[in-house]
Order: C-alpha cells, then structure tokens, then sequence
C-alpha cells in the first residue's frame, strides 16, 4: 500500500531510533525549558510517559501480534492460522489510518482553534505508525 512509510524493515528500524533520539531531546528539552507553571518534576514525568509511550506501542505492535501468529500458526488448525492472519493483518492496517487519522484531526484542531498544544502527543504517534509498519511487512515477507 501507498501509506506505508517504507518497503524495508530496516528503514523502519532506522526510523525508529531516530525518532528514539528525537523523541529523548525533545524530553530533555521539556525538562530544561519546562513551559508554563509546570514544575521539573512534571515537565519529568510528561517526558517519561511520551518516550514511554513512543516505545511501549512500537514494541507492543511490531512484535506482540507478530509472534501470537506464529504459536496460532503452530498450535492451531491451517483454517483458524489463516484467519488470525487476516485478523491481524486487519487489525494492523485500521490501526495504521486510526493514527494518521488521529494525527489529521489534532492538526486540524490545532488550526481551527490556535491551540497549538493540540499537537503535543503527535509525536508519540509515530511509535504506533512504525509499529504498524513493521508488523505488516513482517506479515508480508513471511506470505511471500
């Protein structure tokens, strides 16, 4: 499909620890520069629960789903491994317009309203998309 951000599994992984290390100055930054009346202690813990949340979600996807196909794959009948195939497969790919949707609708909101901090967790958003990204090309290179 045209909205995967890559053919390679690599480039994803690429893409993963650059946003990783995106996604960490962009931590420390908040900790340094804290905004508003947040305290360090808050600006902290905002940053954990992002990077948090950025990780958790890439792994959770690109690999949880991944290896519960391959023990239905070994443990259950050829019927009922196809169909969680197309289950997960189903489930990656609404997944994956779930988050660009998301990420349309606070860009949108932002816009509409001027409230910029609208677009805070967007980046955190980008674990699930990677995720997404990978378990489907997993999916596609173990069909091929």
């Amino acid at each position: 499909m045209h909205f995967l951000i890559s053919e390679s599994i690599d480039r994803i992984d690429r893409l993963y620890t650059v946003g990783s290390f995106w996604l960490l100055g962009l931590g420390l930054l908040l900790v340094i520069l804290p905004y508003d009346s947040t305290t360090y202690l808050e600006s902290a813990i905002i940053a954990t629960v992002f990077n948090l949340g950025y990780h958790m979600t890439f792994h959770f996807i690109s690999i949880l789903y991944y290896e519960v196909l391959i023990w239905v794959e070994r443990n259950g009948t050829s019927q009922i491994a196809i169909l969680a195939k197309f289950m997960v497969l189903l489930f990656a790919y609404a997944l994956l317009l779930g988050s660009y949707g998301f990420i349309a609708f606070l860009i949108i909101r932002a816009f509409v309203t001027f409230d910029f901090s609208y677009l805070t967790p967007t980046p955190v958003l980008a674990g699930p998309i990677l995720g997404t990204n990978k378990l489907i090309l997993k999916l596609k290179s173990k069909a091929g």
